[in-house]
């Protein structure tokens, strides 16, 4: 058996938030009803444990900061920024004070999914640097998924075709167009 790839997630995750000095790191994905559930998380204490349960984010946010959301290339601040709409709701939400936020974007895959790091105390990470390198490792992590994502779709559209041609009780031929072998 090989081992699960996505098992090293919460210990990746783990080292990117000791590094940046942030006490969350997780994965979420949303579901066809638009429900985000957490598929990995490193968390340095219980205060992050609201982030275990599934939430709408377009319920929470509405239907304008929800598409803005979606449309954003990244969310970065600490409690030293000033914050816009979407940014002021999502530390709501997220009960944070310094977050990064990165779409995670799968091909064609239309459900939407995030990478991000958070703290509850609002350190000041004046440096832009060390927002753009956070960024950096955040987006790793985020193509890193994404490719699990597709990874997955495929399979499983592959196995949908796979059993509805096995059951049809029809033979399919596949024909070339130009030599028509």
């Amino acid at each position: 058996n090989a081992p699960d790839k996505n098992a090293m997630l919460p210990e990746v995750l783990m080292d990117v938030c000791r590094y940046f000095d942030l006490g969350c790191g997780f994965i979420l994905t949303a579901d066809y009803q638009g429900l985000f559930s957490l598929q990995a998380a490193y968390k340095a204490d219980p205060y992050y444990d609201y982030i275990d349960r599934p939430v709408s984010l377009e319920e929470k946010l509405g239907y304008v900061l929800y598409r803005e959301l979606l449309e954003q290339k990244y969310i970065a601040f600490d409690k030293n920024d000033r914050k816009t709409l979407l940014e002021s709701a999502l530390s709501r939400e997220f009960h944070a004070d310094a977050m990064i936020l990165v779409p995670i974007n799968a091909g064609e895959v239309t459900l939407p999914a995030f990478a991000g790091m958070i703290d509850r105390r609002g350190k000041s990470r004046n440096q832009d640097q060390t927002m753009e390198f956070a960024y950096f490792i955040t987006s790793v992590i985020a193509d890193y998924v994404s490719t699990s994502l597709f990874r997955q779709k495929s399979v499983g559209t592959m196995t949908t075709l796979k059993r509805v041609l096995d059951h049809t009780g029809v033979d399919v031929y596949v024909i070339d167009f130009h030599s028509e072998e």
